[in-house]
């Protein structure tokens, strides 16, 4: 998509009673702007919309289940300078040749372009401000939190889990050896007072 404002200057000649018509124009592009949008597919793109690898972050399931394309919006602006060329003739019938007959031509002498930051898109259908679209990189940290959250519930749950478990199973038993030592200090105690008693 392209929109200019195009300022030109047009000579005009005619001979043979206007039956030829030559018209010589200069234009200006002041500027013109282009804009390319392109739908790209989320597992060939990073969330920038750059070309990724294997090891780009949105190789992520999720993120590609969530967003299956992204827009890609590249706008550019420029300048430049051109010339175009007419010739319009009613020409005779007897001359075997048609009776309206134009060649026109246009060339571009000097064209200079400027890119202008690029914008990636995501559209979102769930969240705040849905549906509408988002930029990708967004979108990405809401899916990634969203990961993060489910993670850390998971975990939790776990956790848990494990406790309620050992409640149930109670105290944990003093060791045998303990025990042990009540009994052989009670022993000691009735033997040292039986041997008292009978000295």
């Amino acid at each position: 998509m392209q929109l200019s404002l195009q300022p030109r200057v047009d000579i005009a000649f005619s001979f043979l009673n206007d039956d030829i018509i030559a018209t010589v124009g200069a234009f200006l592009d002041l500027p013109f702007t282009n804009v390319t949008i392109t739908q790209l597919v989320t597992s060939t793109v990073d969330e920038n919309c750059n070309s990724s690898n294997n090891n780009t972050s949105t190789q992520d399931a999720d993120f590609a289940q969530a967003f299956k394309n992204l827009t890609h919006i590249v706008p550019e602006v420029g300048l430049g300078v051109g010339l175009d060329f007419m010739i319009e003739a009613q020409l005779p019938q007897e001359l075997g040749i048609k009776a309206a007959t134009s060649i026109a031509a246009t060339t571009t002498l000097l064209e200079t372009e400027f890119p202008l930051p690029t914008v990636c898109l995501a559209f979102l259908t769930n969240g705040p401000g849905s549906p509408g679209f988002t930029p990708a990189a967004s979108a990405f940290s809401i899916v990634q939190a969203s990961e993060a959250s489910k993670s850390a519930q998971a975990s939790a749950s776990a956790h848990a889990t494990q406790g309620a478990k050992k409640g149930d199973s109670g105290k944990v038993a003093p060791p045998l050896r303990y025990k042990s030592g009540k009994k052989l200090d009670c022993l000691f105690a009735i033997a040292f007072l039986l041997h008292f008693i009978l000295l």
